[in-house]
């Protein structure tokens, strides 16, 4: 059996579990916990046990309704709660590979719950397991919450700090957790050699490295040294950890410390396609491919469209537009331009949000843009027609049937008046910005928008765009009147231009519309 104070740390045999590749119970229990929020755990924490260091417990709490949870006792029990306190012994579940018993710990609570991708989480408790399978020649290491309260578990770590302080800004709750040697009965916990957060990240004891786990291959393999790149001297004072093979998929402290705001892109690799372009400060730009792999992000384009990219061996590249940005607001204005040029040449982005002030400020031809600002007159004109000032506020984003909507009804108008009228104007701030051929007008009828029964009756038209650009982006602010409803050279002496109908022919009329 396990003697309590962790200093026999292998089963009964002395043999290493083959079958689930971990030597130690300490290791084997993270390697649980890995399993089981696969399975669709919730939460692991840790309790420290009034008896001390042996009697500690980590706890999988499960998913709901059961809330069910398994401690893993350091003991050397394993339970199962509500139910069945005192289930199994560590060194019956060293000859179970991890993935079956996590089958009959699932079974035992009368649940039944599949495999899932890995999260980003399970891969953070399956690196822990890893590091202590690389540890455990050099006696009994652990992983416990790192808290950061003490001068000894800050010193090295304080860009582990940072990246908490900036996922808390975000409103994004991640654990920690700091791997020590296990300390004989009555001493303290030394120095962490490594610190890990359950969003997939470890940062070394040098104030500046940390590693994107996703890069690393996990799996329940014995040789995990191979894996980790771990090399530790037998004092165990501190490892010394190798870079990995892979890309690091993150910008050190000290750029991120410099760059400020930034704008970027991520690019798809397998087409070079521009999906998506975004601000931020630090690691930001990294975080939708995590997102994507933690399973607890809510369902987007742009989500589905990096795991397409991760399923096909593809990768997500990250580009930096433009860096050492002074303010947030400037930044918005950086990354607006670009999605609007984006866009304009033809990029499908995922973006939900096409920009801030994108509606009044962003992409528009030179005509449009100089009528905000300087709209020349409507010029003098023959020809009838009728000015609606639409109660939306127009901007250039506005789309075509939007604004069409919004002009074509309805209005407390003189259908003789609005018969003698061809053409209808869409206006907005004292500027012309659509015109339209008008087919007829017609009583609003039941169906149409914010028809009221027994309501003051109202006319609307039935017509379509016309491209006229000496009356469009024209100022008719010297028109004067103040009524909804401005008409020109729609007097007597004008004929009746288009029909207006009422009654059962302009109900037949809307039915036709649809």
């Amino acid at each position: 059996m396990c003697r309590e104070g962790g200093d026999e740390h292998v089963s009964r045999n002395g043999s290493e579990m083959a079958a689930g590749g971990w030597r130690n119970r300490y290791a084997g229990s993270w390697l649980i916990a890995a399993e089981l929020v696969r399975r669709g755990g919730r939460e692991v924490f840790w309790d420290d046990h009034p008896q001390g260091v042996a009697y500690d417990n980590l706890h999988v709490q499960l998913v709901d309704p059961s809330e069910a949870e398994v401690s893993m006792n350091r003991g050397g029990a394993l339970h199962l709660w509500p139910d069945h306190p005192g289930w199994m012994q560590w060194d019956e579940a060293f000859e179970i590979e991890s993935g079956q018993l996590a089958d009959r710990m699932l079974a035992g609570l009368g649940l039944a719950l599949p495999s899932r991708e890995l999260s980003l989480r399970a891969v953070t408790y399956s690196a822990i397991a890893s590091i202590l399978t690389a540890l455990s020649t050099d006696g009994a290491w652990d992983a416990r919450p790192w808290e950061q309260r003490s001068e000894t578990d800050e010193r090295g770590f304080e860009h582990a700090s940072r990246h908490l302080m900036q996922m808390g800004r975000a409103g994004v709750t991640v654990r920690s957790w700091k791997v020590v040697r296990v300390p004989r009965s009555g001493s303290s916990f030394g120095r962490p050699v490594v610190v890990l957060t359950d969003d997939g990240r470890l940062f070394l004891p040098d104030g500046r490295t940390s590693v994107d786990l996703r890069n690393l291959p996990m799996g329940p393999s014995a040789d995990r040294e191979a894996v980790v790149g771990l090399q530790h001297d037998t004092a165990g004072s501190r490892p010394d950890v190798a870079e990995p093979a892979a890309p690091v998929r993150e910008f050190s402290t000290l750029a991120q410390e410099a760059m400020r705001y930034y704008v970027y892109l991520l690019r798809d690799s397998r087409d070079g396609t521009v999906f998506y372009v975004g601000k931020g400060i630090g690691n930001r730009a990294f975080d939708h491919a995590r997102d994507a792999l933690g399973g607890d992000a809510a369902p987007s384009d742009k989500l589905d469209r990096i795991r397409s990219i991760l399923a096909s061996d593809g990768h997500v590249q990250v580009e930096v537009v433009r860096h050492g940005i002074e303010s947030e607001k400037h930044a918005f204005v950086v990354e607006a331009s670009v999605i609007d040029a984006l866009r304009a040449v033809g990029h499908p982005l995922t973006n939900k949000v096409l920009g801030h002030d994108v509606a009044l400020r962003g992409w528009a031809n030179a005509e449009v843009v100089n009528s905000i600002y300087d709209a020349a007159p409507l010029g003098e004109t023959k020809e009838s027609l009728v000015l609606l000032k639409i109660p939306r506020l127009w901007t250039p984003a506005m789309p075509s049937g939007e604004l069409y909507e919004a002009t074509r009804g309805w209005w407390v108008m003189s259908g003789t008046t609005a018969g003698r009228a061809r053409t209808a104007l869409a206006v907005s701030k004292g500027v012309v910005r659509a015109a339209y051929e008008v087919a007829y007008w017609r009583e609003r009828v039941e169906g149409d928008r914010d028809y009221i029964p027994l309501g003051k009756p109202r006319l609307g038209f039935f017509g379509k765009a016309i491209d006229r650009p000496d009356i469009v982006n024209k100022s008719v602010k010297h028109l004067k009147g103040q009524n909804p409803v401005m008409y020109l050279n729609c007097g007597p002496e004008q004929q009746q231009a288009v029909p207006v109908y009422r009654g059962e022919i302009a109900r037949k009329a809307a039915a036709s519309e649809a």
